[in-house]
């Protein structure tokens, strides 16, 4: 009688490397963002080189023919090989970050990362870093190629925070396919953080600072003196400078007039924000936390603005006061407190105003 051919199940090891290999470990959530428990995962051509063992393998039980036991071993030893290669890539990485002065929110930050490999004598090849998942925090992967023992590479990532206030970074993913590709080893590196992020600030024209400044009620009276803009004019004297006269107006009186200029103002601008809490019949929590930051960031828009053109600039909100400075340190402070700033609860409407002095 001929013989029919079988296929025999494959050894009882390979089944239990299949189920180990292919089936996902459960996930868990962490502050918002799911993280992966496991540590290795199979890249597409990982998966490939498996099924390839698998098909050789059962080829190698129901043939019995040793060259393609001796294939199969050799495959099956770059397996173990990778895993004892990839295993020190990942040790001993140090990351700091080195954030600018002022981080803002909703706008791109380069931030500088200080990678450094503590190992002796293991360099790392291949590494793909990238900060762990936050909520309203983007950011940059970053590769490696090589880093040499005990040597210290430096790199440049963007960040963009989408809430204002004090963000906290808890470390770094790190990811390798060294040596072959078939796998992609994890290991995370904590490397904690804090971040003050301040309300974005943008430019505003003409007409949104003139909007702010007539919506306080505010008139503003001239008197004479020795500012840049002119007051009016008068009889020319020997006293006056002759680079004053008014030539125009001369002409036409047919008798000397100089220029009398306005006394220059102090240049002081008082923000007033009164920071309560928003509320409206039709409104939702997201409209109105939504009202507030628009107000919060149009305060610290004035504030630069007003600082830019050299005034002195005062801060009055419902839960504290910055007194009158000029420059960056006041912008300084200025932004700081409303990086924190929160609602306040009472009787009062959530407003913004500005005086002129």
């Amino acid at each position: 009688m001929p013989r029919i051919p079988t296929i025999t199940a494959p050894l009882p090891w390979l089944t239990a490397v299949a189920a180990k290999a292919f089936t996902k470990t459960p996930n868990s959530k962490r502050r918002g963002v799911r993280h992966k428990l496991r540590k290795l995962q199979f890249t597409k051509e990982g998966t490939l080189y498996i099924v390839a063992i698998f098909i050789l393998g059962i080829a190698a039980i129901n043939t019995g023919n040793n060259m393609l036991y001796l294939i199969l071993a050799t495959l099956l030893s770059l397996i173990i090989i990778s895993g004892v290669m990839s295993e020190p890539i990942l040790r001993k990485i140090t990351i700091k970050r080195q954030f600018p002065q002022r981080v803002y929110r909703a706008t791109p930050s380069r931030a500088r990362l200080v990678i450094k490999n503590n190992k002796r004598l293991v360099p790392s090849y291949s590494v793909n870093l990238e900060e762990l998942p936050i909520n309203g925090v983007d950011s940059e992967p970053t590769y490696i190629v090589k880093l040499n023992p005990n040597a210290t590479a430096t790199h440049i990532t963007k960040y963009n925070f989408e809430k204002r206030g004090l963000a906290t970074l808890d470390g770094f993913s790190l990811k390798t396919r060294f040596p072959f590709g078939l796998f992609i080893k994890f290991k995370t590196t904590l490397s904690k953080e804090q971040v003050l992020v301040y309300p974005a600030v943008r430019s505003l024209t003409p007409g949104e600072v003139l909007k702010c400044l007539n919506s306080s009620g505010v008139s503003h009276h001239t008197v004479r003196g020795g500012g840049t803009d002119i007051y009016g004019l008068r009889d020319y004297t020997e006293q006056d400078d002759a680079r004053h006269i008014h030539w125009k107006a001369s002409a036409r009186t047919r008798r000397l007039l100089t220029k009398e200029y306005e006394k220059e103002s102090d240049n002081k601008i008082v923000i007033i924000f009164d920071n309560f809490t928003p509320s409206g019949q039709d409104d939702n929590d997201q409209d109105n936390e939504s009202r507030f930051e628009a107000i919060v960031e149009r305060t610290a828009s004035l504030a630069n603005h007003f600082i830019e053109k050299d005034y002195h600039v005062s801060l009055k909100t419902r839960s504290s006061e910055i007194p009158f400075s000029s420059g960056g340190d006041q912008l300084e402070r200025i932004l700081y407190h409303l990086a924190i700033i929160e609602p306040v609860s009472g009787k009062g409407v959530l407003s913004l105003k500005v005086i002129s002095s």
